[in-house]
């Protein structure tokens, strides 16, 4: 081999350095290579092995010809060959970088690409589980808002909807139980009302008392709120019986027991019902109270009229009763005594028509004021020459057929009637339907 050629097979991956030496560049790269490499470090490539370079190359290009030289090289045969030769190996060279490349490339790509995925999924997961969260959440805040409004089928069926969103949700189930618990109980309310609507009070009271106690063990606004509902029903089921009850009472002793099952309650209907009660204890007593008068039983009409002040203590009627049995007892009593006496002294025809006639029944009127009350009201003149006080009307009350139901007496006011004034009379009692007339039998007065 001519030096030209082996000096160009020598120095094809070689390069000349200014102190003497050479350094290796890959052929496919140009990436500076490592004394003893088998393979460029960049891009892969084997490094082809090359020949020692002989010492009259290294004389030749010490000695300044490496221009020449290079010159020779390329302008001969073997170079050419040489050049065809690495352009024959080039591509193989390219192609086995490039899926060297390719495949680690690929192994870089792979994992990230696998965790965006697998990251992508869960977030989107998390995103929807949010979305329904908030629906379950919302669904709940209805459901509740339902039960507290008495909506209580309602309420269950959005709780039901947001189960099959949430089956495990512990609220869910807990709201489930809870609502179910307040169905039954709801439908243990409608049992009594049918009970009520068929008068069987006793059995709807009873088990109002037990669902109050069945509350009483449960907690949560739901079961305050049903405990009102039991509490209001409690209070009209027992308006309901005492109104039942109330026409069928006939004396205080009998009435008062009612006013006692209304006492704990405080609605509009537990007042008027006693209201109802209060006035026909006070219809009953005055009635008995003036027959016990008419009769001069004074202590025993003071003590009818107490007996109904302590159910009624503010009320006017039997107020102005209570005054009056105290003064015509006074006024009796004393009047005997005058009486006693007036009758041996009292001679002339004067006082004894001032006696028997010195008071006139002017009217008498029956009728029904707007309570259904039977009113009886009249007027007395004093026709005397002396002033007549503490008057008293004598009547029977008649039915239609003019039988007497009732005698009864009224006392003029005012209580005293200068000569020539006229006083009035009147009462009422609690009408059945049978009192239809009154006649006066007889008038009492006292001469001052």
């Amino acid at each position: 081999m001519s030096n030209h050629v082996m000096l160009w097979s020598c120095l094809a991956n070689h390069t000349y350095t200014t102190d003497g030496g050479f350094d290796m560049f890959c052929v496919q790269c140009g990436n500076r290579l490592l004394e003893e490499s088998k393979f460029c470090s960049k891009c892969g490539t084997p490094v082809p092995a090359s020949e020692p370079i002989p010492p009259e190359v290294l004389e030749e290009l010490s000695s300044g010809e490496s221009e020449t030289a290079a010159s020779l090289a390329i302008a001969s045969p073997a170079y050419e060959e040489h050049l065809n030769r690495e352009e024959a190996e080039a591509p193989v060279d390219r192609k086995h970088s490039a899926v060297a490349k390719s495949r680690t490339v690929l192994w870089v790509l792979l994992p990230i690409m696998s965790f965006l995925l697998v990251s992508i999924g869960i977030a989107g997961d998390y995103l929807y589980q949010q979305h329904i969260t908030k629906q379950v959440e919302a669904m709940i805040r209805t459901a509740e808002q339902l039960s507290l409004d008495g909506k209580y089928a309602e309420g269950q069926q959005q709780i039901e909807l947001a189960l099959k969103k949430r089956p495990s949700h512990p609220v869910l189930l807990n709201d489930q139980a809870v609502l179910a618990d307040v169905l039954k109980l709801v439908g243990t309310i409608q049992s009594m009302d049918h009970q009520v609507e068929a008068k069987q009070y006793e059995q709807a009271l009873k088990a109002v008392s037990e669902l109050k106690k069945s509350i009483a063990s449960r907690n949560g606004a739901v079961f305050t709120r049903l405990a009102s509902q039991a509490s209001l029903k409690e209070e009209t089921f027992t308006v309901l019986q005492v109104t039942d009850r109330l026409a069928k009472r006939k004396t205080v002793t009998e009435l008062v027991p009612l006013l006692a099952d209304l006492k704990p309650y405080s609605g509009e209907a537990a007042k008027k019902a006693i209201q109802q009660v209060k006035q026909k204890i006070v219809d009953l007593s005055y009635e008995k109270a003036s027959k016990e008068l008419q009769a001069k039983n004074f202590e025993q009409a003071l003590q009818t009229v107490d007996g109904a002040l302590k159910q009624d203590v503010q009320n006017a009627k039997l107020l102005s009763l209570q005054k009056m049995i105290t003064t015509k007892q006074k006024a009796f009593e004393e009047a005997e005594q005058q009486r006693i006496q007036k009758a041996i002294e009292a001679s002339t025809k004067e006082d004894v028509r001032n006696r028997t006639e010195g008071v006139q029944l002017v009217d008498i009127h029956t009728g029904v004021d707007d309570y259904g009350n039977f009113v009886v009201s009249g007027t007395v003149k004093n026709v005397a020459t002396r002033s007549v006080n503490y008057v008293t009307v004598y009547y029977d009350i008649l039915d239609s057929w003019g039988n007497v139901l009732y005698s009864d007496t009224l006392y003029v006011t005012p209580y005293d009637l200068p000569i020539g004034e006229q006083g009035s009379f009147t009462n009422s009692y609690y009408n059945d339907g049978s009192l239809s007339s009154v006649n006066v039998t007889r008038i009492e007065w006292q001469l001052e």
